[in-house]
């Protein structure tokens, strides 16, 4: 009688076992290329300072990642960079310091780009500022000038 259990038990986990692995295999799986996409970064500052402390939002609600990669292009002051981000991702929001000023306390504006969501790589422009406000201390701004796709 207890051998019988036993063998009854083994079978339904067997069969249990079995159930799981099909359904493992026949689930499809998302490939990761179509799940982000690269977006390539250009930052300039108006009052011709390298922009500096660069973080993106893309969507423009989520949580910041420092700027990858970024390379200084001495002819313009400008900072390439490059991200990986989200390919349903509608929104990118990058904020920067300009104006030589590092520890100071300040505010962030910016004009998002508006992207399309998808996987080609995305192509944005920013341009940033620094301006006062009283009674301080600064509001550094980017705002996207230019988006394309590649």
């Amino acid at each position: 009688m207890t051998a019988g259990r036993l063998l009854r038990r083994g079978m339904v986990f067997g069969s249990a076992l079995m159930t799981t692995a099909a359904l493992i295999v026949s689930i499809p799986q998302s490939a990761t290329a179509t799940t982000t996409r690269v977006l390539q970064g250009s930052a300039t500052c108006t009052d011709g300072w390298y922009p500096s402390s660069l973080q993106i939002a893309a969507p423009v609600n989520s949580g910041y990642t420092a700027a990858q990669n970024q390379v200084a292009v001495p002819a313009t002051h400008a900072i390439q960079f490059t991200n990986t981000i989200s390919s349903t991702a509608t929104s990118a929001r990058l904020d920067a310091r300009c104006g030589g000023f590092f520890g100071e306390n300040a505010y962030f504006s910016y004009v998002p780009a508006n992207l399309t969501p998808g996987t080609t790589t995305v192509n944005v422009t920013w341009q940033c500022s620094r301006f006062p406000v009283y009674p301080g201390p600064y509001v550094h701004k980017c705002d996207a000038a230019s988006v394309t796709y590649s």
